[in-house]
């Protein structure tokens, strides 16, 4: 599910953020899935509450969804 927490904001805004450092762009995105999915398996190895993988996906486009719009806003901004 898209937007299902208040973290969500944060994942959208990282993405943003990401789109603006060149030279970090694809570390901070294979950071962040890696991230993602080290919390999914954790999540749902320990007995707590596991999260559903609609959750995991949506972090996902969350994060995806700011960084296609912070491209946007840089390449508007400096083009190439």
């Amino acid at each position: 599910m898209v937007f299902d927490d208040l973290f969500s904001i944060g994942h959208v805004v990282l993405g943003f953020v990401a789109a603006f450092i060149p030279f970090l762009r694809v570390a901070s995105v294979m950071m962040f899935l890696l991230y993602e999915l080290v919390e999914f398996m954790y999540r749902n190895r320990r007995g707590g509450v596991p999260e559903p993988v609609e959750n995991f996906v949506g972090d996902v486009l969350e994060f995806f969804l700011g960084l296609g719009f912070g491209a946007v806003v840089w390449w508007s901004i400096c083009p190439q």
